[in-house]
């Protein structure tokens, strides 16, 4: 399998008096023949913004198990940092594929959203996928910032491959080693083995373990999870 890299590059937009996006593009490898770029951005919120922001995306398919699966303040700052973007939906996923997979997954009926401690701090982060007509899909995390804001963090770009083959679940605290003797050839962000206190996140196609990413409190490091 090979991991593919991207060209490093770095963009600040200021979108209003009190709202930031930093994009920072930054060389990572990948698998599944998915190309991954890491992307920050980071976004600072007060809460006039956040009110203000209400309005700006109806929070569409509100049955959806994906929509309820994120809290609305989340949900409503996606078109911001990634336009034309929306939150994958159960119902991208085909019915006998969510019947089948949705016992083994935490996020019940939502495949493409998990929920978890990626970073220590006592709150709830997420990662999810975002999909767009015409573009590859994005594996995203979003951690809360303590002026309950979000940090949204791009961590995979799926390439050409169907989001709706891909699972996005939590991976438990532990000592994960690389299921391969050799790096990526492209190994930015890649440890062949990682210790983590924290939770971690997966994405695969469903019947393989995937790909495991945890945050070490600086940048996110990758490694290809073992069965």
């Amino acid at each position: 399998m090979r991991w593919p890299g991207s060209s490093v590059g770095e963009e600040v937009q200021i979108a209003g008096p009190d709202t930031k996006f930093i994009r920072r593009a930054v060389s990572s490898p990948v698998e599944d023949g998915m190309s991954m770029t890491r992307i920050a951005a980071v976004v600072s919120l007060v809460g006039a913004i956040a009110a203000g922001s209400s309005g700006m995306v109806a929070r569409g398919a509100q049955d959806d198990a994906c929509t309820r699966a994120v809290p609305e303040s989340l949900f409503e700052q996606i078109p911001r940092v990634f336009p034309s973007y929306r939150l994958i939906q159960a119902g991208d996923y085909s019915a006998d594929v969510v019947k089948a997979e949705k016992k083994k997954h935490t996020g019940g009926a939502c495949l493409g959203v998990a929920a978890g401690n990626f970073g220590g701090r006592h709150a709830k982060d997420f990662a999810f996928l975002l999909v767009s007509p015409g573009k590859p899909a994005l594996l995203v995390a979003a951690r809360s910032t303590e002026d309950k804001g979000w940090t949204f963090q791009e961590l995979l770009n799926l390439g050409q491959d169907e989001p709706s083959r891909n699972f996005v679940r939590v991976v438990r605290p532990g000592r994960y080693e690389d299921r391969r003797a050799q790096a990526p050839a492209n190994s930015i962000g890649w440890v062949s083995d990682y210790t983590s206190a924290f939770e971690g996140v997966a994405v695969g196609h469903f019947g393989s373990p995937g790909v495991g990413l945890f945050f070490n409190g600086t940048e996110w490091v990758h490694l290809r999870l073992g069965d």
